[in-house]
């Protein structure tokens, strides 16, 4: 069997964002049982994910990167309308990116096409592929953002769509209930081996707190470091490491798009650097006790932590800190946000906030330094509940059983 992954054009390959997680273990647990190829911009992952079966295809977006700069000018002059058409399903989103896909897919008697989110590659695919199956796998909402004929279409070229969560994938049944029967969870995973009750290097009477993921608005990390400010004066042992690439997500592909006000109120974060801003939240002497740390392993950031917080305000589609975190028996608070609240159940194995609300952090994040000693019940539910559901080898057991199913090899 000839499995394609088409990844994310920005992503390319590699440990560096979720999707490239998902991708590098998915490739790790089926490296010596099947041939797989991965199409991407470029990209490294670690040498435990190579084997001979496994092969990469770089490509340029030379020209792709030339047409969204003049279809994001035809947007913001207002020529084309982002909430009409917005940009994430626009056919020619990086059309030349799904056309040499859909090529080498033709010429390679690709069996299985698992294509990350672009729902427009289906097209594209399907008319140079007509036998073969093909896999939408949704890690967002822009499947059930846009309710079109378009995306129909799309749905109904595909053999399989996946949601990462069942917020994803119970939305896009809502939306498109003829195409049921073949939308499908397929949850996010974590490492077994790497995560298994990471304690904490040092021994000490810090409180260390945690944020993994990207610094940008839609993070809510506004929200994290107004709420530290608040626990720092009450505390003097608690400490904040702010893990993830600084790099604000476009606008076009979730503020354009929402008729969400907290949303939409996001908007303001861009008229200035939001890094900056975080900053500017704070004195000297909490500045102090902030450590942004660019993007790190996350692996290496829970060994030195206690807590994780995740202070989303938009919807995460699943929330691959959260479970990481679990599973390495952290302390999680975050907020009711998408496919989180399946993973946390409040005082079971976590803690969760309203999104957006300042002081209800603060008191999640008050109750737990203060009985950061008296929570081991939490910590133990909350690893029993990974690895009862989500190590990658449940996970790619389940995915290994629809690929034989919608290739005939049952």
């Amino acid at each position: 069997m000839k499995i394609i992954f088409v990844t994310q054009p920005w992503d390319g390959i590699g440990l560096g964002s979720s999707i490239g997680i998902v991708t590098c273990n998915l490739i790790k647990q089926f490296k010596q049982t099947k041939d797989i190829y991965i199409f991407c911009k470029g990209g490294t992952v670690p040498e435990e994910y190579h084997s001979f079966t496994l092969k990469y295809i770089y490509v340029s977006l030379f020209t792709d990167n030339i047409l969204q700069k003049f279809s994001l000018f035809l947007r913001k002059s207002g020529i084309i309308s982002s909430k009409k058409k917005p940009i994430y399903i626009s056919s020619i989103n990086y059309f030349f990116y799904a056309l040499k896909a859909a090529i080498f897919i033709r010429f390679n008697n690709i069996n299985i096409v698992h294509i990350h989110n672009y729902s427009q590659f289906v097209s594209v695919i399907r008319f140079f592929n007509p036998k073969t199956k093909i896999i939408l796998h949704m890690h967002c909402e822009w499947l059930s953002l846009n309710k079109s004929k378009t995306i129909k279409k799309r749905i109904k070229d595909t053999d399989i769509v996946f949601g990462c969560s069942k917020y994803i994938s119970d939305k896009i049944a809502e939306n498109y209930p003829e195409f049921k029967y073949k939308i499908n969870t397929l949850y996010n995973g974590f490492d077994s081996a790497k995560f298994k009750y990471v304690r904490k290097e040092t021994e000490d009477t810090k409180v260390n707190l945690l944020y993994l993921g990207r610094v940008s608005p839609e993070k809510g990390l506004h929200i994290l470091v107004q709420a530290f400010n608040k626990i720092s004066k009450s505390f003097d042992n608690v400490f904040l490491s702010i893990a993830g690439s600084i790099k604000s997500m476009p606008k076009a592909y979730f503020i354009d798009i929402s008729n969400d006000d907290n949303i939409l109120d996001l908007n303001k974060y861009y008229k200035s650097n939001y890094h900056e801003h975080l900053l500017s939240l704070t004195d000297k002497e909490v500045k102090k006790k902030i450590c942004f740390c660019g993007f790190q392993d996350s692996y290496s950031m829970l060994k030195k932590s206690d807590v994780l917080i995740l202070p989303s305000i938009w919807n995460e589609p699943f929330g691959m800190p959260v479970i990481e975190a679990m599973a390495a028996g952290k302390i999680v608070i975050a907020s009711k946000s998408g496919g989180i609240t399946e993973l946390i159940s409040e005082n079971l194995n976590g803690f969760l906030f309203e999104k957006n609300d300042t002081n209800e952090l603060f008191n999640r994040m008050e109750y737990v330094i203060q009985n950061i000693n008296r929570l081991d019940n939490i910590r133990q539910n909350a690893e029993k509940f990974a690895y009862d559901n989500f190590t990658w080898e449940i996970i790619t057991s389940k995915l290994e059983k629809i690929y034989n199913t919608v290739s005939g090899e049952i």
